[in-house]
């Protein structure tokens, strides 16, 4: 089973909490790059190559906080109960240290570098929390399962935190797998990557600020 030509794609939050950024969440198209504290990507390290099933690949992002890919299975309506993780080939630092999975059934089209899309309208959150993978590198580790029996054509899996913000220089991960009965797909090819913003309710221009994990977890407990 293969994927369709999809959107894969790097994701930057930037808001309040996501509860007081549901208004509206923008999901912005970017592009491969290696500037430091920014949402790109080296070309060998694409976002593809953190679902890809290979050994030896990873996906790293410099934006390290809030980062993340949404793609679409070739299978549609699929329902997904967990994730796989492999860790990448070095700098433990960098691991992912928490998730948050979404999924929509609203199409995803745009592949063009700068324009977005509204996720706050169409991505319900499925699950969230810690991750505890691995300090072994290239190595299967950490798998969550969730209950879950509604099923998607996209999914957008964010990292909100790395194992250590401050010795990271970005995130990465050689692997985040999503598991669901019959199979969810391969890899595909990339065609574009993102930073999400939020926009207040007010319909100001000006940017909200997320300090990261705290307020996820916060929003999760109100």
């Amino acid at each position: 089973m293969t994927l369709k030509p999809i959107l894969f794609a790097a994701l930057a939050l930037a808001g309040a909490s996501l509860q007081e950024a549901k208004a509206q969440l923008l999901f912005t198209i970017g592009t491969a790059g290696t500037t430091a504290s920014t949402n790109n990507w080296p070309a060998g390290e694409a976002p593809a190559f953190g679902v890809d099933g290979t050994p030896g690949t990873k996906y790293l992002n410099f934006a390290k906080l809030n980062t993340g890919l949404v793609f679409t299975p070739s299978t549609a309506g699929t329902v997904v109960t967990g994730i796989n993780f492999t860790t990448a080939n070095d700098a433990v630092d960098r691991d992912p240290a928490s998730y948050i999975l979404f999924g929509s059934n609203s199409a995803v089209v745009s592949d063009v570098a700068g324009s977005t899309l509204d996720v706050s309208a169409s991505f319900t959150e499925i699950s969230a929390g810690t991750l505890a993978l691995p300090a072994e590198r290239l190595t299967v580790g950490g798998a969550v399962t969730f209950a879950n029996t509604t099923a998607y054509n996209t999914y957008l899996l964010v990292f909100p935190t790395v194992k250590n913000e401050v010795g990271a220089n970005s995130m990465q991960i050689g692997d985040a797998i999503l598991q669901a009965s019959g199979g969810i797909g391969g890899a595909g090819t990339p065609v574009g990557g993102g930073v999400l913003t939020a926009v207040p309710e007010t319909g100001s221009a000006a940017l909200l600020g997320l300090t990261g994990l705290g307020l996820l977890a916060r929003r999760r407990r109100n």
